[in-house]
């Protein structure tokens, strides 16, 4: 459960896109091409600014598959992200 602080809020639009409110854009010091994550968990989903790709650690936690740092930057790439 997330301590409430301040709430924020926005409106999707017809394109299924938001405007993050200014307070939020703030307190995550986002500036433009900034990538987020996404946590789900029950109903609820938490939004972080992307640091680095370390911050996707423990996601696949009880996968028996070590993933090395190239098969991870493989990913990225494929995907035609720029991390």
């Amino acid at each position: 459960m997330y301590r409430l602080i301040n709430m924020e809020y926005a409106t999707l639009t017809n394109q299924n896109q938001i405007t993050i409110p200014m307070k939020v854009r703030d307190k995550l010091q986002l500036k433009p091409s900034d990538k987020l994550v996404f946590y789900e968990s029950g109903d609820s989903v938490k939004v972080e600014k992307l640091k680095s790709i370390r911050d996707f650690d423990g996601l696949l936690k009880g996968y028996k598959h070590k993933l090395t740092k190239k098969d991870i930057e493989g990913v990225w790439l494929e995907r035609g992200s720029k991390y």
